[in-house]
């Protein structure tokens, strides 16, 4: 019984001791992005989209309420990083956040709402690892974004940092 005790108290002290620690990809102090309200996906895919969502032709596009008074909030959303966009040397400067990692060609394609489209200041980077959930938090915009009369998205982010997930 002591030693179960014991694990959970040094599983603790590691995760504490984690979280306070730099986080290399941004060179920001995680701790600063620790009291952000986290936004789960379940949440910002709580409503239906489907093709009705075709662009500015005058079609109704329906983001609640709820969902929409969170644009312009600092938030944290736990995700999977795709690579939008690459700088020169090689590093990812736009990304989608999804749901899940059957993003690709293999899965299932998300809707619009499991999708968070994210820029990165000039000087930040983000570490991408394969089938790894990621913390990204940041500004969030909830607003229908076209893009020659077509949908390109409802979630968009200005990211402040980004942070692997451990294990739990």
């Amino acid at each position: 019984m002591q030693e179960s005790v014991l694990f959970s108290v040094l599983l603790r002290s590691l995760l504490l001791a984690s979280l306070l620690m730099i986080n290399p990809s941004i060179g920001q102090a995680a701790t600063s992005d620790d009291a952000l309200p986290t936004l789960s996906f379940h949440t910002l895919s709580s409503f239906k989209c489907d093709e009705t969502f075709k662009g500015p032709d005058g079609r109704l596009i329906v983001i609640p309420q709820a969902l929409q008074r969170l644009s312009g909030r600092k938030v944290a959303v736990e995700g999977f990083v795709v690579p939008l966009q690459l700088s020169k040397d090689g590093t990812v400067t736009s990304f989608a956040l999804c749901r899940d990692r059957n993003y690709c060609c293999y899965g299932v394609t998300p809707t619009i709402n499991e999708v968070i489209l994210c820029d990165l200041r000039p000087g930040q980077h983000c570490r991408v690892q394969k089938d790894t959930p990621t913390r990204v938090c940041g500004t969030l915009e909830v607003s229908a974004k076209f893009t020659q009369g077509e949908l390109l998205s409802i979630y968009r982010m200005q990211v402040d940092s980004t942070s692997d997930i451990m294990p739990r």
